[in-house]
């Protein structure tokens, strides 16, 4: 049996290792060890590589997934307690860290010696059994065969030989320099109880859900739904089920990095938050003579009331300003083409409405996935139940198709606008449609209705019954152009005109194309055509967008540079900003004086993953000619992340407290509590824009004197003044949600069909033919709601190359790009292209196979889902998925984004077309896929079903 001081000096060298590079470097020398490249010791201490993830603690060691501060944490501070060990803060890590349990098995062998046979020794045993001993296997095994490693793998086969009882071969140094000679053993310690927080994950799903986790000793237990809160039910989700896998992993980034290789290549050096703190100061300083050239990604990583990027914004204000954006990627078409018709984007009356209706038809629209909202589904599941006839409209059988449509009609991608035509010549020859409310409430459908001075034949009927063209634009013509069957369309326009009440709702999805407005307005025009506008069970085709109880939530100041430019302009803004113009989007401003240079990104996709044309994007960000500075907060390492040149870990929902508002409009409101400490160095972004704020004179403009619990009271409390019912702040705290007694119950549009009250457009009717468009002269916007075909679309000669319309659609398994880092969720929709069989056969791909999906964009592989659930001619991949490119650049994660076109975008919102893509398929090289069974059904657990 070895000597305790041979123990306890390597034990005590073990702890320094892994507790501080420099003091190593010292002990190292007197030990005559080479220590390792401080390149190495970093990548394994600090995560500067960004593609080096290495066990380090106990809990990621023993769990697959990686998780850390679960059960195996609580036991290992369990341990520590019994032993009267007090453990300490090392660098933020988690106390099961490596270096933590060398500090304990140091302590052990200082402070219980002679450890003999006693319970002492045993105690020694099993922990070395139980938590080190694993924990240095696994580091060591994922250290196996990488170059980078040499080092650190001969430094570490030197003090764990054995582990314990291999013999010391090196002359032991003075142990009374140690700073733990002193140590003496404590009395055991009494354990924390457990006890139950509220958690709200505040990423940007439909549904935002109230859970409790089980906390003890800082380490989090489960995470389950709230199923007894009274009068409202919080289900649970696939994704939900995963949160502590999730979030709480060892893949999390540690601490503030810069970069230090070429972007991209996500290597990084550790630096402190003061030097982080100062380089975002002097970045901000330095272009603050040209305010165009910052900007601040959008981001919805952070859908809460407290937001670190509203705070940035109020810092960049009072510097001179900044590049702002208007609308957002989800509904920049909707929203902004919609007041064109109605006079308002907020067209979508309440839920209970789908109760209410005879014929339901969800055009473009998959709630299963989008969870939109938190009744939603509850009320489309009753009104199934009551007999509502439910139409599903959509190129995919989507999961909403499968559970709740009596009919699926697929449909081209881009083609909506003709099949919408198509249905109202069939309504309209029938004389089928609701003529006197178009006569009362309409203007432009016929020629008797047109604005004074307009030219003849403009008007909406003009163009159906083919007076300018000659063509008729019925059934038949909308055939070949939609790939839906004449009869079918007849059937569809006949079903809804002749039943009363019907409600056409679309989703999203139609107007994320390059036709993106002109579908909006189709679909609002077959609303007015059958009279369903404003009537108990209808709809009015538009988004269903609702008034409601009012979200809180904080207003940066006004920004003093006027100019902005789409969300979606981004890339052009930086790379060929010369361009930006009114044509393209830019508003406030005639012309920029230069492109984007400092560039902000916090907890958003949309710096790579969720942005258009990957590839394209990957090369303006490898530029740094053009954005000079681009400072990014997030959680991981995402593709995006690898670019960074300042790198700064945020916080998770389980370390940070904020108000979590619903979508929607919803009728509730919920508080999260921290459940844990900041893992390592990671700070809520609030916290270093105030850091670098103090550094050019304006924290106290900033803060206004408030850290981020008092935002959190003050913004509360000013909400309160709007919704007196809400309790005090402290009380909604320790109820952890409110749901309000009563929310104000809505039919769109109804006070002006049933009072004559005026809409809120020039003419005050709804507008089919809008003067506003017309006089624009563009014609992909023309002044009626006619099909107008696009680029990349149904009818595009390009299909010559490329034959296959490509769409993307919401997945179970992903939020966004959220959660695409933990890969067992996979088993609820792993990567995949769908894939009609017909299409298949042409190529020889199998079900299973792997598919190379491409265009001159790009090119991902994937496994090939074959299916009849996709029409013939489209194929179909998930969106969300990381950028993961081989050697050669072909991405193999499934990232849509790699294919979709950044070069146009829609006519009015300048928004994105990302449903809008031509492609061709083959066969990948090596055949067939291991990831056979594709096509697994979506995982419908529950977390109590865990």
């Amino acid at each position: 049996m070895i000597s305790w001081q041979e123990r306890y000096t390597r034990w005590h060298a073990l702890r320094v290792f892994f507790e501080d590079p420099a003091t190593w470097e010292g002990l190292a020398a007197a030990l005559g060890m080479s220590p390792p490249l401080r390149a190495e010791y970093e990548a394994l201490l600090y995560g500067t590589d960004g593609d080096v993830c290495v066990p380090l603690w106990a809990s990621a060691a023993l769990d697959p997934w990686g998780t850390l501060l679960d059960g195996t944490t609580r036991d290992v501070i369990l341990f520590y307690k019994k032993w009267g060990y007090a453990w300490t803060d090392m660098d933020g890590n988690p106390p099961d860290y490596i270096g933590q349990q060398c500090r304990f098995l140091e302590y052990l062998s200082r402070c219980l010696i002679p450890l003999g046979d006693g319970p002492e020794a045993e105690a020694y045993q099993d922990f070395i059994a139980a938590w080190f001993g694993p924990t240095c296997r696994a580091m060591t095994a994922a250290m196996e065969g990488r170059s980078w490693s040499a080092g650190i793998h001969s430094v570490m086969e030197e003090l764990t030989a054995g582990l314990s009882d291999a013999p010391w071969d090196r002359p032991l140094p003075d142990m009374t320099g140690f700073d733990s000679f002193a140590w003496t053993r404590g009395p055991a310690i009494l354990p924390e109880p457990p006890r139950t927080t509220t958690q709200t994950s505040f990423g940007d799903c439909g549904k935002k859900c109230r859970t409790l986790a089980v906390v003890q000793e800082g380490c989090v237990l489960s995470v389950r739904p709230d199923t007894e809160y009274p009068a409202k039910r919080f289900t649970g989700c696939p994704r939900g089920a995963r949160y502590r896998q999730t979030f709480l992993s060892a893949r999390r980034l540690r601490y503030p990095m810069l970069r230090t290789g070429r972007r991209g290549e996500g290597k990084f050096r550790r630096i402190t938050w003061e030097e982080a703190e100062a380089f975002i100061a002097r970045a901000i300083r330095d272009t603050a003579d040209l305010p165009e050239s910052r900007y601040i990604l959008p981001g919805s990583g952070v859908s809460a009331v407290m937001r670190g990027d509203r705070f940035l914004r109020d810092l960049l204000s009072l510097t001179g300003g900044y590049l702002g954006f208007y609308n957002f990627y989800s509904c920049a078409c909707a929203e902004t083409v919609l007041p064109y018709v109605y006079g308002t984007d907020v067209c979508g009356s309440s839920e209970e409405e789908m109760e209410r209706t005879k014929l339901l038809i969800l055009w473009g629209h998959n709630p299963v996935n989008t969870l939109w909202g938190d009744g939603f589904l509850s009320h489309l599941e009753k009104a199934k139940c009551r007999g509502v006839r439910i139409v599903v409209i959509d190129p995919r059988r989507s999961e909403t198709a499968r559970r709740y449509a009596d009919r699926w009609i697929p449909i081209r991608p881009s083609t909506d606008g003709a099949l919408a035509d198509a249905m109202a010549y069939e309504i309209w020859s029938r004389g089928l449609q609701d003529q006197a409310f178009m006569d009362r409430f309409c203007l432009g459908f016929d020629e008797e209705h047109m604005p004074p001075g307009t030219p003849p034949g403009l008007s909406y009927r003009s163009y159906l019954f083919g007076e300018a063209d000659g063509v008729v634009k019925d059934a038949a013509w909308a055939e070949p152009i939609t790939g839906v069957p004449a009869g079918d369309i007849r059937s569809l326009a006949l079903e809804y005109a002749r039943t009363k009440p019907a409600c056409l709702m679309p989703g999203l999805g139609p107007q994320r194309t390059l036709c993106g407005e002109q579908n909006c307005r189709s679909f609002a025009m077959l609303a007015c055509l059958t009279g369903n506008v404003g009537v108990p069970g209808g709809g009015s085709g538009g988004y269903p967008n609702r008034p409601g109880h009012p979200v809180p939530g904080y207003t940066p100041r006004e920004d003093p540079y006027p100019g902005r430019i789409p969300s979606f302009r981004w890339t052009l803004a930086a790379a060929d900003w010369e361009r930006m113009d009114g044509a393209e989007g830019l508003q406030g401003v005639p012309r920029l004086r230069s492109g984007i240079r400092l560039m902000f990104s916090i907890a958003s996709g949309m710096l790579m993953g969720q942005h258009s044309n990957i590839n394209e994007t990957a090369r303006i960000l490898g530029d740094t000619d053009k954005i000079r500075t681009l400072i990014v907060s997030d959680l991981f390492m995402t593709p995006g992340a690898r670019y960074a040149d300042l790198l700064l870990p945020g916080t998770s929902f389980f370390e940070t407290e904020n108000i979590v508002p619903p979508w929607n409009a919803s009728d509730y409101l919920l508080y999260n509590a921290p459940a844990v400490r900041p893992l390592f160095g990671s700070r809520f972004e609030y916290d270093w824009v105030l850091g670098a704020a103090d550094r050019l004179g304006l924290e106290q403009a900033v803060s206004q004197g408030r850290d981020a619990a008092g935002w959190l009271r003050c913004l509360y409390d000013a909400h309160r003044a709007l919704e007196p019912e809400l309790p005090d702040y402290d009380a909604f705290r320790a109820e952890g949600c409110h749901v309000y007694g009563s929310s104000p119950y809505h039919v769109a549009f109804s006070e002006q069909i049933r009072e004559g009250r005026p809409f809120d457009t020039p003419s005050g009717k709804i507008e089919i033919f809008s003067p506003r468009l017309y006089e624009r002269g563009d014609s992909r916007l023309p002044g009626v709601p006619r099909y107008v075909p696009c680029e990349e679309g149904a009818e595009d000669p390009l299909r010559g190359r490329f034959p296959i319309q490509l769409i993307g659609y919401h997945t179970l398994r992903r939020c966004h790009s959220t959660f695409d880092n933990d890969r067992f969720l996979d088993r609820v929709d792993r990567p995949a292209v769908w894939l009609h069989p017909r299409d298949a056969a042409a190529r020889g791909i199998r079900d299973g196979d792997l598919a190379e999906v491409f265009n001159d964009r790009g090119a991902v592989r994937v496994p090939a889902r074959v299916t009849e659930d996709v029409m013939p001619g489209v194929a179909a991949m998930s969106e969300g998925g990381w950028f993961t490119p081989d050697e050669n650049g072909t991405d193999v994660r499934g990232s849509i984004n790699v294919l979709t076109m950044t070069h146009r975008a829609t006519p009015l919102a300048h928004a994105n077309p990302q449903h809008t893509n031509l492609v061709e398929l083959r066969r990948a090289e090596g055949g067939a896929s291991d990831q056979k069974g594709v096509h697994i059904e979506a995982n419908k657990r529950s977390f109590a079903n865990e």
